[in-house]
């Protein structure tokens, strides 16, 4: 009926009615199942993805590159009229852990943090161009599969490695959150190879 107030639970995309806060810890659920096939070592679903993007290396990879590691933001900059101003743009790495199931504040968790690191673009630039040199082929390497159940929304990752020849550039992951109207999303880092080539280290 018009002017009717909802009916107490339903605000808030209707959480509390749908019970979502208890999706962690409930294994009789679709999410919960659905994650769980894509979290097998065996799931055919990944292998597609893999195999798709390995017979198209090239541009999967030089795109996951770009939008990873920011490379085409100076060609960008310079298109741009800024006048005489001048921007720096650096990659910057931190490691950090918290208290396992333990809350900030209400549980008393700790956030310990770690050296960070960063990379200019030109450095990366500059890597990227050494590698270049090597006319092996981009390819993308299976490490290992697993399921995350700690996520609230449940989420099932694989991880892969971004390699030229024998240099690994990124170690990546594809990762599907569950949510069934949402797309995989990729992410990725830089490995230790690659850091070990922007210090001008040749590891061919």
């Amino acid at each position: 009926m018009w002017g009717k107030a909802k009916e107490p639970g339903w605000d808030s995309y209707g959480d509390s009615k749908l019970g979502r806060s208890e999706l962690r810890s409930r294994t009789d659920t679709m999410r919960n199942w659905v994650n769980e096939q894509l979290g097998k070592q065996n799931n055919p679903l990944y292998a597609k993805f893999l195999k798709i993007m390995n017979a198209n290396a090239d541009m999967f990879a030089k795109n996951l590159i770009n939008l990873t590691l920011k490379t085409d933001l100076p060609k960008l900059m310079k298109e741009k009229k800024l006048g005489d101003m001048k921007f720096g743009f650096a990659l910057v790495t931190g490691l950090g852990s918290g208290t396992k199931g333990k809350k900030l504040y209400e549980e008393k968790g700790k956030i310990e943090k770690y050296a960070a690191h960063a990379y200019d673009i030109d450095c990366v630039l500059k890597g990227l161009s050494h590698l270049d040199d090597d006319k092996s082929s981009y390819a993308f390497i299976v490490t290992n599969k697993e399921t995350e159940s700690e996520d609230e929304q449940g989420a099932a990752k694989i991880y892969f490695d971004l390699r030229k020849g024998r240099i690994t550039i990124m170690n990546m992951e594809l990762r599907y959150k569950g949510g069934f109207g949402s797309q995989p999303q990729f992410f990725g880092t830089m490995s230790k190879q690659f850091k070990e080539v922007l210090k001008g280290k040749c590891v061919h």
